[in-house]
């Protein structure tokens, strides 16, 4: 498993054994790419958009290669969601205010606010784990501004 895609519990305490569970429950070959693992395909359209040229391109990343702006594409788009949430979920770990090609904290943003319900009631755990990513992140913060 890539480097980038392990929870880092020594620097994130809070968050605890289940979250080394569910990095442990997501194995995936990441030299893969996630049309290969969820066989979704993004053929060739009449009218090409620089977002479907994108979304293409980053279908057919192997995921260890997918940078977080095509984290956010693909979120945006409700893509391959089974492979690229639990990957967001990773990075932000690491990361939770990754800015991608915009603003800091614009994968999670995106995350919690472009991500279809229905892929969140399916998976109830990741909506929890990212909940919790999200309180820690926030509770560091305030934690920096109050000490500022």
């Amino acid at each position: 498993m890539a480097e980038r895609f392990l929870f880092d519990l020594q620097q994130w305490p809070e968050l605890g054994a289940r979250y080394w569970i569910f990095v442990e429950n997501f194995k995936i070959d990441e030299t893969v790419t996630p049309s290969d693992i969820t066989g979704i395909e993004i053929g060739p359209m009449e009218l090409e958009s620089s977002l479907i040229v994108y979304c293409r391109k980053y279908s057919k990343t192997p995921i260890e290669e997918i940078s977080g702006e095509g984290l956010r594409i693909l979120l945006g788009q409700n893509l391959h969601l089974e492979v690229i949430v639990p990957a967001t979920l990773c990075l932000l770990e690491r990361n939770p205010f990754e800015s991608c090609d915009f603003e800091d904290g614009v994968l999670m943003r995106t995350l919690f606010l472009r991500v279809e319900n229905n892929y969140w009631k399916k998976n109830p755990s990741h909506y929890q784990i990212a909940l919790d990513v999200f309180r820690v992140a926030s509770a560091k913060l305030s934690r920096i501004f109050f000490y500022v």
